[in-house]
């Protein structure tokens, strides 16, 4: 099976009519090597490099037993075309190789092209192509939806300030400023005397220190105390 290499461009091919005499695609890693203390020497893997080709061969002239239809000229022009697009509009080739044991197919920037003339086949233009792998790129954008973290915040705010009450439905007394377990003990159960089992009942969440509660710090008045009252009031004085 023949092998052909062809070069496609702003809708436009270019077949290379003499194939090099080897084509050896390369790529490598950024890979470091580190010091590790206690162990020594070690590499850090890097990412893989980009592909590169390298083309080495010559554009036969018209009396030449080679050529195939496409002056050395026209071959030319039409590889400095593809350089000078990319440095205008960003256009990029693609190679198409065919035959090959494994397709060596991809877009691809120039890195140089060089081409020279050899005494006794002036006609003849020699080049050397190197080339390198174009991956497309761009900027990522991703549409969040805020609506639940609204949400969220909405729920975490009335958390953090719920509503002052004095009581509750379910037998407990929300602290506010100015109480002590005194008041709260005869306005709950009826006898102020009672602050020491109110304490003991609620002491996981007054602490060590009776005398100090906090706002908003729930109280328990009637389990175990004997109050049938459902709700409470402390009369402040004025």
């Amino acid at each position: 099976m023949s092998v052909s290499i062809m070069i496609q461009f702003n809708g436009k091919n270019l077949t290379i009519p003499i194939n090099p005499e080897q084509i050896s695609p390369t790529r490598s890693a950024d890979n470091a090597t580190i010091d590790i203390i206690g162990l020594g020497k070690s590499t850090r893997k890097g990412e893989p490099s980009l592909k590169k080709i390298s083309i080495e061969s010559f554009f036969p002239a018209q009396n030449s037993y080679y050529y195939t239809g496409v002056l050395p000229k026209t071959c030319v022009e039409f590889i400095e075309e593809i350089w000078y697009a990319e440095n205008t509009n960003n256009n990029v080739a693609k190679i198409v190789t065919l035959g090959l044991p494994i397709e060596l197919n991809m877009y691809f920037v120039i890195d140089s092209f060089v081409y020279d003339h050899k005494a006794g086949e002036e006609e003849d233009i020699y080049y050397k192509l190197e080339i390198t792998e174009y991956r497309p790129y761009g900027v990522k954008t991703v549409d969040i939806d805020l609506s639940g973290l609204a949400a969220a915040r909405a729920t975490s705010t009335a958390v953090q300030n719920p509503p002052v009450s004095s009581q509750s439905a379910n037998n407990t007394y929300t602290v506010v400023k100015g109480d002590c377990l005194f008041n709260i003990a005869k306005a709950c159960t009826g006898n102020g005397n009672n602050w020491r089992a109110l304490y003991d009942l609620n002491k996981a969440v007054i602490g060590k220190n009776p005398n100090l509660i906090y706002p908003r710090t729930s109280i328990d008045f009637a389990s175990r105390l004997g109050s049938t009252s459902e709700s409470c009031e402390i009369k402040k004085s004025t």
